[in-house]
């Protein structure tokens, strides 16, 4: 029994990244696109939570052979199997939008593709006619560094021994080629001016390494900077996508907003000079007070922008999170639930929240919370896993059985899943089969 709750946490803390947020909308659209300045033009983004599944809009416009301009701090050039390249070039030339967002994550039976990858595939399937990758870091544009980029680049698999050793830098600007086609790793103070049209990506990760602390590097100074930044730079793009990547890759709830707040940005780019809601002056102002252990000015900030905002999901979601410090659950589990209803992202947060339940033993409440989490992402069969361990946990291993067995009729990928299958009828033994 103690090797199937090992598997089982292990399963948990991958499950974290479950939930596929709401407004996710993939696109195939076929009619011609006009290419627009992003942060000048309004602009309506395509969000995504996970950056693999914006090949769903990539593909879309492949015809015009853009430029991806990607921000991130993970270039998604992880190599592809050998194996199976082919059958992934077809599943890209003929899935259904909604197919690819659902299989280019791990947190399906039959993953395409995982994140990591997502370059890699987009390339594969001849997407892009040249890539700049904007890389993120503290270091000034002098101190950029080509023989850090050869080295990350080559033990991660990203570049082959030849492509690195070809690359060259000049004035903040890495170039050279990745699987044919070109290749510009860039400084953020060094974009590019491209005629060609382009899709604008921007992950959430991009932030991570720029991002100190709300004293030296306030979270809202960076989104300015990085919006008239790509303004300034006048990209003529085809699209906008943006990802989340609090699922599966891990960033924190608590930051999601920076990419709600950028989608609103790109809609309406005068707020870029002043107007912006104020739910966001209020996050501002209770991120420097959290900064300055101010914590009862804190938790004045986050109730007045969860007032301000009622539609903003982040705000409601930040005010959960003090309720919960107070010992109020009931109005932390009501605010959660209005954030989820907002953006449905926030949905981990019941699995973190079940997870609690589990080592205080409330059984009920758990079952309860993973419910929840997997009504609003009925393709992820992990949170499912999830409940049947922990009915078999609650001493109600007969009503694990029925969520076992339908788990192990899914086609289970051997490559991706290679153990699972194995795990389920050790639960099974378990559950009193």
């Amino acid at each position: 029994m103690s090797r199937i709750l090992m598997c089982a946490t292990l399963l948990l803390a991958l499950v974290m990244g479950g939930c596929e947020q709401r407004r996710e909308q993939p696109t195939d659209k076929r009619a011609e696109a006009l290419p627009r300045k992003p942060f000048h033009e309004a602009l309506e983004p395509e969000l995504y939570e996970l950056p693999s599944g914006a090949l769903a809009t990539w593909r879309a416009h492949a015809r015009h052979q853009p430029a991806l301009v990607l921000f991130a701090n993970h270039p998604y050039l992880d190599p592809l199997p050998e194996t199976g390249r082919e059958e992934l070039r077809d599943f890209l030339r003929t899935a259904t939008p909604e197919d690819i967002v659902r299989r280019a994550r791990f947190f399906v039976p039959d993953p395409a593709f995982l994140p990591p990858q997502a370059l890699s595939a987009a390339i594969a399937a001849g997407l892009f006619s040249e890539i700049v990758f904007v890389y993120p870091g503290t270091q000034e544009k002098d101190a950029f560094s080509l023989e850090d980029f050869q080295r990350r680049a080559l033990a991660a698999g990203f570049l082959n021994e030849e492509e690195t050793r070809a690359l060259s830098l000049h004035d903040g600007v890495i170039g050279g080629r990745v699987r044919g086609l070109p290749l510009r790793c860039v400084h953020p103070e060094a974009l590019p001016s491209l005629d060609k049209p382009v899709i604008l990506h921007i992950d959430l990760g991009y932030f991570k390494d720029l991002y100190q602390n709300e004293i030296r590097t306030p979270v809202y100074d960076l989104l300015h900077q990085t919006a008239t930044a790509i303004r300034d730079a006048g990209f003529p793009a085809l699209a906008v996508t943006l990802s989340f990547s609090n699922a599966e890759v891990g960033f924190s709830l608590e930051s999601r907003f920076m990419i709600s707040d950028l989608a609103e940005l790109l809609r309406r780019p005068a707020a870029l000079e002043g107007g912006t809601p104020r739910s966001w002056t209020y996050r501002a102002a209770a991120l420097f007070a959290g900064a300055m252990f101010m914590e009862g000015r804190f938790r004045e900030l986050t109730e007045e922008a969860a007032q301000a905002g009622p539609a903003d999901a982040a705000a409601q979601y930040a005010l959960s999170l003090v309720r919960f410090q107070q010992g109020r659950d009931e109005e932390g589990f009501a605010l959660l639930d209005r954030a989820v209803a907002l953006d449905r992202g926030f949905a981990l947060d019941y699995l973190e929240l079940a997870e609690v339940g589990a080592e205080q033993g409330r059984w009920d409440k758990v079952l309860e919370l993973i419910e929840k989490a997997a009504a609003l992402d009925p393709r992820n069969p992990f949170p499912r896993l999830r409940q049947a361990d922990a009915l078999i946990q609650g001493g109600r291993g007969n009503e694990a059985l029925p969520l076992l067995d339908a788990l192990r009729r899914l086609p289970w990928s051997p490559r991706h899943h290679p153990d699972i299958l194995r795990l389920l009828e050790e639960m099974m033994q378990a559950a009193g089969a």
